[in-house]
């Protein structure tokens, strides 16, 4: 449905602009990345205990993973919750539309009817 189709490109969109900066800053040009293989080929040419200071550069890298994805874990979690929410109220407002729809035919029925009783009743004491 159009609804539906609309939904998933709102969630889509919304996911995009949430990751997108994260991912921007995650990309590294191919300078950056020959001048960080470099710096990592010297920093390894120099043999420092990392496990002396209680902490390694897997370790920090394993954690900020473990953090995005976290991140990325919690902020769907929240698109789906908001998109539940958002059917929910649609749902409702599509029900409570079709009641008013419904209402408006009984009330015309109605009107028409009265109409009528009160076209007879003029016969009547004419």
């Amino acid at each position: 449905s159009p609804l539906r189709s609309a939904m998933k490109t709102w969630a889509a969109a919304l996911l995009a602009a949430s990751l997108a900066p994260r991912a921007a800053a995650l990309e590294l040009s191919d300078q950056r990345r020959s001048a960080h293989t470099a710096w990592r080929r010297q920093r390894q040419s120099v043999e420092v205990d990392t496990d002396a200071f209680g902490w390694s550069d897997q370790e920090d890298m394993d954690a900020s993973k473990e953090a995005l994805l976290a991140e990325r874990d919690d902020l769907r979690a929240q698109l789906a919750t908001k998109n539940k929410e958002f059917l929910e109220q649609h749902r409702r407002a599509d029900r409570l539309s079709h009641q008013v729809h419904v209402m408006e035919g009984r009330l015309r029925s109605e009107r028409l009817k009265e109409k009528a009783e009160e076209d007879r009743l003029a016969q009547a004491e004419a």
